[in-house]
């Protein structure tokens, strides 16, 4: 039996490596093509749980911290994470930052693996989460992607979460926001029995919202004589659904072997509704004076992973990973265009239909050498096959030009990459990370009427982080990283598909991907001083960051017959600067009368430049340049209450994009509030209110050349959600 499970075990070593080479030999950096999963592990010389003893810069949010106010989301979760900001919602997909940067430049992965194209954050419960890992600095294990940082999200019943004992728990949870009622269920279920163990996570949730918004427009001529001024009054409504099983069973095979297989199942589908009221006081016409659209989109996910682990003798472990990818996105709409006397003007249904599939293969060799030396060599590897169609019909009962469209693309993308690391604790003062990683990508886009288009790039990523614990000053440390990554475009700017606006203006124009675009590369260096407050009461921690980036994407927006369009092109390069502080006080610990309170406050500061826009404000990424953070968390000693509140702030942003372009945002303030009851040892009742202060969100854009200027103001009012959740553990 120890014969067949070692020839076992190097079979399922040499078979990731056997089926990369098979699927070709050029591979990619996850982030420069849809859906290019890649297993991940911040590494550093010590486990542990805060990620403070770890030579990897890295912060891990607890699932007690997730799971304290409630969400419904893991988005919500992260708004109040140092450091991090969130844009987007209001039916949309979120913006997640780290140093005011989203858009690529901040790396989300989930289990350690690239989200796949079409998957939803606001579709993922915090109650199936076991630990949030934010990353400053990359390690070569990460991959190199991620120039303003790394999330990853790691699921309850990860392969790196062994089961040992039997757990079963329930929560459920139902809420209100602008009169519409939702609900949401999450259960785990785990046991161990004679030969093997399981765990399987449930979840389902029901989503009804709306999201009512003003959009204003205003132009002028060459003189600044007003020549537009239109209101747009626009309801929109929508309700998800999603179902989500995610089980894992581990086989026992002895001391020296793990085997497991997990898979995650998801599917969703979202109704969206919206209505469009356009009044004109000055100038011409729109195209529709009212409009109705109607989308049904339904998205399924599958995915599987085999692990398999081997001890060897002295410590080493050899680890391999074999997966397959799944997804399938299918949408359906409809829009009702009228003039100005309420006529039908236009009819049309876009239906469009994405199937996406990949196989992923790793391997990883760790092994100590020395006392506090250990080493790590490995490779990753993924092809994934995207295949998208759409279907466009256009009627017009007034005779108005329509134009019926059939498109179709497949895109291959293949990446392959390989990695070297070594952990070294000099003495207890002082230990070293150093890696090097190299990624080589390789796509290419094909459909009828069109060239082929392909494009082939790699990237040599070294990476050095050094923790000092000075002697002279106990409990304080001191880090200093420097590292190359690199930003890969997303898949919607490759693919050379338009995506056609309703309303088509400078500030909404038609989207065109560019399959050439080749991936931003960064210098960066990071320096951070963590201070430990007396008495355990609490810490402060600074952190400062630089990036050096070249090949920079922008925006190029053009007219295209009568039609403004925008597309994406490498140009020049761009500088970035952050500051950030964060601290967290025990009140008790600091006086012994006072409220047992925990306190948490952070800010940060960033900076940028982009050579090729001129300035003021010539920002990369609009990036945010304010943020902060403040909360607070009361443990009552009469009851088994505790109360709290957390308050994260937004500044405002000035930002020029390009020579004729400028993007305005307010500042917006976000108060979250919760109180949980614990009934008993195993059951606890969470009472919450997300957006409290029901914040507006304003995004000015404006667009002005020698032929006039338009301004585009949309206001975006987000309203209280008011929650109440029972959780049980049997």
């Amino acid at each position: 039996m120890p014969v067949i499970r070692r020839r076992l075990g190097s079979a399922l070593l040499a078979l990731p490596l056997a089926c990369s080479l098979a699927g070709g030999a050029g591979a990619a950096p996850e982030t420069a093509a849809p859906a290019t999963p890649q297993r991940v592990e911040i590494t550093g010389t010590s486990t542990s749980d805060d990620g403070r003893d770890s030579t990897a810069s890295r912060v891990v949010i607890s699932r007690d911290e997730i799971n304290r106010h409630g969400d419904s989301s893991v988005v919500d979760v992260l708004r109040r994470v140092p450091g991090i900001t969130v844009g987007g919602g209001q039916g949309r997909a979120s913006d997640i930052r780290m140093r005011g940067l989203g858009n690529g430049y901040t790396q989300i992965l989930i289990n350690g693996e690239a989200m796949p194209s079409g998957f939803s954050l606001e579709s993922l419960s915090p109650g199936q989460i076991e630990r949030i890992v934010v990353a400053r600095v990359a390690t070569v294990d990460i991959g190199a992607q991620g120039i303003a940082g790394t999330i990853n999200i790691i699921l309850r019943q990860s392969p790196r979460q062994s089961i040992r004992k039997a757990q079963r728990e329930v929560k459920a949870a139902v809420s209100s926001r602008s009169g519409r009622a939702s609900a949401q269920w999450d259960s785990q279920l785990s046991d161990q029995l004679d030969g093997f163990s399981y765990a399987l996570g449930a979840g389902l949730a029901r989503k009804n919202e709306a999201w009512p918004t003003i959009i204003a427009q205003e132009g002028s001529d060459p003189s600044g004589t007003p020549d537009l001024r239109r209101l747009t009054r626009r309801h929109a409504d929508g309700l998800a659904e999603s179902i989500s099983l995610t089980p894992k069973i581990a086989p026992q095979w002895g001391d020296q072997e793990k085997v497991s297989f997990e898979a995650v199942l998801r599917h969703n589908r979202f109704n969206d509704h919206s209505d469009d009221q356009r009044m004109t006081a000055l100038g011409p016409a729109p195209r529709y004076a009212s409009d109705t659209q109607q989308l049904d989109l339904r998205t399924t996910l599958a995915q599987g992973r085999l692990n398999w682990t081997h001890t060897l003798a002295g410590g080493g472990t050899v680890e391999s990973r074999l997966g397959t990818n799944h997804l399938r996105r299918a949408s359906d709409t409809r829009l009702l265009g009228q003039d100005a006397f309420g006529d039908l003007a236009m009819n049309e249904r876009v239906t469009s239909s994405t199937t996406e599939t990949g196989l992923l293969a790793s391997g990883k060799l760790r092994r100590p050498y020395s006392d506090g030396h250990a080493i790590a060599i490995g490779w990753d590897g993924d092809r994934t096959s995207r295949d998208e169609s759409r279907s466009q019909r256009q009627s017009s009962p007034l005779g108005r030009p329509v134009l019926d469209l059939d498109e179709q693309y497949q895109t291959t993308v293949q990446r392959l990459a390989v990695f070297a690391q070594d952990e070294w604790d000099v003495d207890e003062t002082l230990s070293a990370y150093a890696g090097v990683r190299w990624a080589s990508l390789r796509t290419n886009t094909q459909g009828p009427g069109m060239l082929p288009a392909g494009n082939r790039s790699s990237v040599l990523s070294p990476v050095l982080q050094v923790l000092w614990k000075p002697r002279s000053i106990p409990g304080d440390q001191i880090r200093l990283a420097v590292s190359r990554t690199y930003k890969a475009p997303r898949a919607v700017d490759l693919i050379p598909r338009r995506f056609v606006a309703i309303d088509n203006t400078p500030t909404t124009p038609n989207l065109q991907g560019n399959p050439i675009l080749r991936p931003e590369l960064a210098w960066g260096i990071d320096l951070a001083f963590e201070h430990t407050l007396p008495r355990k009461i609490g810490f402060v921690n600074v952190n400062a960051s630089t990036r050096r980036i070249r090949d920079v994407i922008l925006d190029q927006l053009f007219l295209d017959g009568g039609a403004w369009v925008s597309t994406k092109a490498n140009a020049g390069s761009a500088r970035m600067f952050g500051l950030e502080i964060e601290s967290r006080v025990s009140l008790r610990a600091a006086w012994a009368e006072s409220p047992d309170m925990d306190v948490r406050a952070s800010v940060s500061r960033n900076w940028s430049t982009v050579d090729q826009v001129p300035g003021p404000d010539n920002r990369l990424d609009g990036q945010i340049p304010l943020s902060a953070n403040l909360g607070l968390d009361w443990r009552l000693s009469q009851m088994p209450l505790t109360a709290g509140a957390s308050l994260a702030y937004r500044g405002s942003l000035q930002a020029r994009t390009s020579l004729t372009q400028t993007t305005a945002t307010n500042a917006m303030s976000t108060l979250d509030l919760y109180v949980l009851w614990k009934l008993t040892l195993q059951t606890q009742l969470r009472m919450s209110v997300a957006n409290a202060l029901g914040p507006h969100d304003i995004t000015t854009d404006t667009y002005g050349d020698a032929s006039g200027r338009f301004v585009q103001t949309t206001d975006a009012p987000a309203a209280p959600t008011f929650r109440l959740g029972l959780e049980l553990k049997l």
